[in-house]
């Protein structure tokens, strides 16, 4: 029995990103099936080719399986923080010893942290345990990673994803559109897929802005209504409106929401702030973590948190909804 089967029917393979998905769709058989794999892997490609689908289907894969493999997911720039020699705060033991590891944008590791990394490879290496890289480039032009690291990522398996073609474009935007239901003609996918966006992520935005009047409309909508829809729609909330709002919901100051504090309120304000502005200024992860000076990796880290929190503490989920309220006006 294939436990794999769910996460992957959502993928849609083209020419683009083809090698990658069979990569690692292979490393999660590896992992059910308990065999060594390659490792370890790097998908390497630039903001809006798939790398975040790929490495998101891969954790659902792995975390739904009824054999309670575990995962960890770290953003590299945040391995700074890390255990170094003579250090032990506890994180460690979860990168060396979780059944997967996955480390995402390795090109903002912190160079302090480089020889944790290879430490953590050893230990993963001898107890055959994967390791999963993503980066904006191949190792070679891993201009900020230490020619040893990068000398190990070229030993694994390196992946490259790239930009995808106008046909791609059209047949990735014709699943999605399928699958949240979205009525279009011919014309209006093809102009939508023909739209400068830098990635296909704004193209999904612009899908997700088409949901509701799709739902109302009795026949497929047009390139022209699409067009007047996309222009005509609501300018969303600006960032700066988003940190004032939520810095006075928590109590802290929008310097402070910002900046580099780790106390726990203003850690959890930052999030929040994080991810309205993912969700409701509809701004790519990499456009978000320009706003804030993160990288587009941890940016995805605190959209995952909040939503996870979001489940579990109603308290919380009625501040978010006022917030998102407010700042709608």
């Amino acid at each position: 029995m294939t436990l794999l089967a769910p996460p992957w029917n959502d993928l849609v393979r083209v020419p683009e990103n083809r090698s990658a998905v069979r990569a690692v769709w292979q490393l999660g058989r590896a992992l059910e099936q308990s065999r060594r794999v390659v490792s370890p892997l790097l998908l390497h490609g630039l903001p809006g080719t798939g790398k975040t689908t790929l490495v998101d289907a891969l954790v659902q894969a792995v975390t739904e399986s009824p054999l309670g493999h575990t995962v960890q997911i770290v953003a590299a720039n945040d391995l700074d923080s890390r255990p170094q020699e003579g250090e032990d705060d506890g994180t460690y033991p979860e990168l060396a010893e979780c059944d997967l590891l996955i480390v995402e944008d390795v090109q903002h590791l912190p160079p302090r942290s480089a020889d944790l990394v290879g430490r953590v490879l050893d230990l993963r290496t001898r107890s055959r345990r994967p390791t999963v890289f993503t980066a904006h480039a191949g190792p070679a032009a891993l201009l900020n990673v230490p020619r040893r690291l990068a000398s190990r990522l070229s030993a694994g398996l390196v992946v490259p994803l790239e930009a995808f073609s106008p046909k791609s474009r059209l047949k990735l935007l014709r699943f999605h559109a399928d699958r949240l239901k979205i009525k279009l003609t011919a014309d209006a996918l093809r102009w939508i897929a023909d739209q400068p966006a830098g990635g296909f992520r704004p193209l999904l935005g612009m899908l997700q802005t088409l949901r509701g009047p799709a739902r109302k409309s009795m026949t497929a909508l047009t390139r022209e209504q699409v067009a007047n829809l996309l222009a005509n729609d609501a300018r969303p909330p600006a960032v700066a409106d988003i940190v004032a709002a939520v810095a006075a919901s928590f109590g802290v100051s929008p310097k402070e929401l910002l900046g580099t504090s780790r106390l726990k309120t203003v850690m959890l304000a930052r999030q929040t702030a994080i991810y309205l502005a993912r969700t409701a200024s509809k701004l790519s992860l990499p456009a978000v973590g320009r706003e804030f000076g993160r990288d587009h990796s941890t940016v995805l880290h605190a959209v995952r948190k909040v939503e996870e929190l979001l489940t579990k503490d109603a308290d919380y989920a009625g501040t978010v909804k006022g917030l998102r309220t407010e700042i709608s006006g």
